[in-house]
Order: C-alpha cells, then structure tokens, then sequence
C-alpha cells in the first residue's frame, strides 16, 4: 500500500465513514491496516476490527488482524468463517492465551491434537484453560505426556509410560531440576543406575559429564561451576548412602548431602557423623 493510499484512509476515524466505492472487503483491509499502522494497540485495533461488518472480512484480514492481538479473536465467531478452527490455532501459535477467546465450537480434541504440535506452548495451555484437560482422551494424554516432559509430570509415576519417560530423561538435564523441585527425582536416579544419562544439548555438552566416580560426582557438587546440580544429585543417590555418608567429613559436605536426601533417609547416620547431625539439626531450625 503507498504512502498515499495510506493516508487516503486513515482519514477516516469511521469504517461507515468510507465513500461508497471503499465499502467492501478490499476497502475493508486497506483501512484496517491503515488505521493499527501506527501505535494503534490493543484497544485501537479492537475497536477498529469491530466497526467492520462481518461480512466485508476475508479470512486474509482475520489471520491479520489476529497477528496484531490474538484478543481480537474475541469478534471472530465460527458462523462468520469456515475457516475458523484453522484460524484460532494460528493465533494459539502466536500465544496460548488465544484459548480464552476460543469459542465451544473449536475447544475439541481434535483441536488440542493439533495444538500438540507446538509443545512448548502446550502445557501453559493446559494449566491455564482447565477445558483443555476436559476433551483429551487416553490416547491425546499419552501424546501430550510424549511431546511434554511438563505435562509428562503431572502424571502419577504409574500412569508415566517408560518410554516415554526415558526418551524425556535422556534429552535433556533440565528435566532433573522439575524432578528435585517435585520430590519426584528418583525417576531421574533409576535412569542412571540403569545406564542413562542426558544426550547433548548442543554448544553445553561439556558442561554435564557422567561423572567416572562417586567421588568426581560428590566433588562437582561441592564445586563453584556451572552444572546441572539436580542432575548430579541424581547421579549421587545411584549409590548406596553408606558411601555417601562416608564422604561427609566436613560441614559443607554435610550440607550438600542434606540437600540431596530426605531427612528421615539421614537420620539412621547422625550418630556416626557429628557433621551430618550439625546440618540436620541447622535444616529443622531453618539455619
């Protein structure tokens, strides 16, 4: 559109305001595009979308027009388009937050089939739009759980395929911290002990070795470095505790293996560790 097209109809602070000739779909989208050109925002676009009659807007103009504010698909109803599912997952792909403005007629399973596409949306998706939970069934849970390793631990560790679980596991080392945080990290240590660790994560492969020892894993931990602490925790717990125990011989040491086991797995060795008892008891204090 020219400069001079442009200002041709952002003249017009009203769509009805248009000559005659100007009120139809191709006058529709020039004016449209012409009036949220310039800083128009949410609320200006909005009310400009809506001053256009139903049926003067091309699906070309509503795909537009959701790429300025996916709130737009709020004036966008599925009578108005065939095209309207293919439309609100266009606009999930520029934000999940497009789900609110969904209408009943795309809040299907075949919609969040389609959405599963884009898994890094997904499971904000699904914890913010409790309909989302509502349509899937069996098989779109163990979709969703295989493209998600967020969504994957909302399941109860017996509903988890193995798999599905090990493929996650062995993608990436940042799954470990989602583990810890959720007390759930022996999922993480059965791995290991079996032979797993992460594959690469590109240009950070250097930072997470499988340590060649216990001791080399315990030494990481205690270290300055940059390194997935979850992680080798998790590599810590595949051996027996009593080892473990035996490397706490200073308070840091202490600390680090209260972080990594639950108190009551410590409890049975605070009368041999005088350290290890001083870190239990400055853990209960809150110290």
């Amino acid at each position: 559109m020219s400069a001079m097209g442009n200002d041709f109809y952002k003249a017009f602070d009203r769509f009805e305001k248009l000559p005659e000739h100007c009120l139809n779909s191709y006058g529709a989208f020039q004016w449209f595009k012409a009036m949220t050109s310039t800083n128009a925002g949410v609320t200006g676009s909005y009310d400009c979308f809506g001053q256009i009659p139903p049926n003067l807007i091309t699906d070309e103009l509503r795909r537009y027009a959701i790429s300025l504010s996916v709130v737009l698909l709020e004036l966008i109803e599925p009578d108005h388009t065939p095209a309207y599912t293919s439309i609100c997952l266009l606009a999930y792909r520029s934000s999940y937050r497009a789900l609110e403005f969904f209408k009943e007629e795309a809040r299907t399973t075949d919609m969040v089939d389609s959405m599963l596409a884009f898994p890094n949306s997904f499971f904000n998706a699904y914890r913010a739009y409790p309909w989302v939970a509502q349509v899937m069934t069996p098989d779109l849970i163990a979709k969703a759980a295989n493209a998600s390793s967020d969504f994957m631990l909302t399941l109860p560790d017996d509903q988890i395929d193995q798999a599905v679980l090990e493929k996650h596991l062995g993608e990436s080392n940042f799954i470990y911290k989602d583990l810890k945080r959720a007390g759930r990290l022996q999922l993480g240590v059965d791995f290991i002990k079996n032979g797993g660790w992460p594959e690469s994560d590109g240009p950070f492969d250097d930072l997470t070795p499988r340590p060649e020892s216990l001791l080399e894993g315990f030494s990481l931990l205690l270290g300055t470095g940059d390194i997935p602490r979850a992680l080798y925790m998790a590599y810590v717990m595949t051996h027996d505790i009593e080892d473990v125990i035996a490397m706490v011989v200073t308070p840091s040491c202490a600390k680090l293996v209260v972080e990594i086991y639950d108190e009551k797995e410590l409890r049975p060795h605070i009368r041999s560790n005088r350290h290890l008892k001083a870190a239990l008891l400055e853990s209960s204090l809150g110290l």
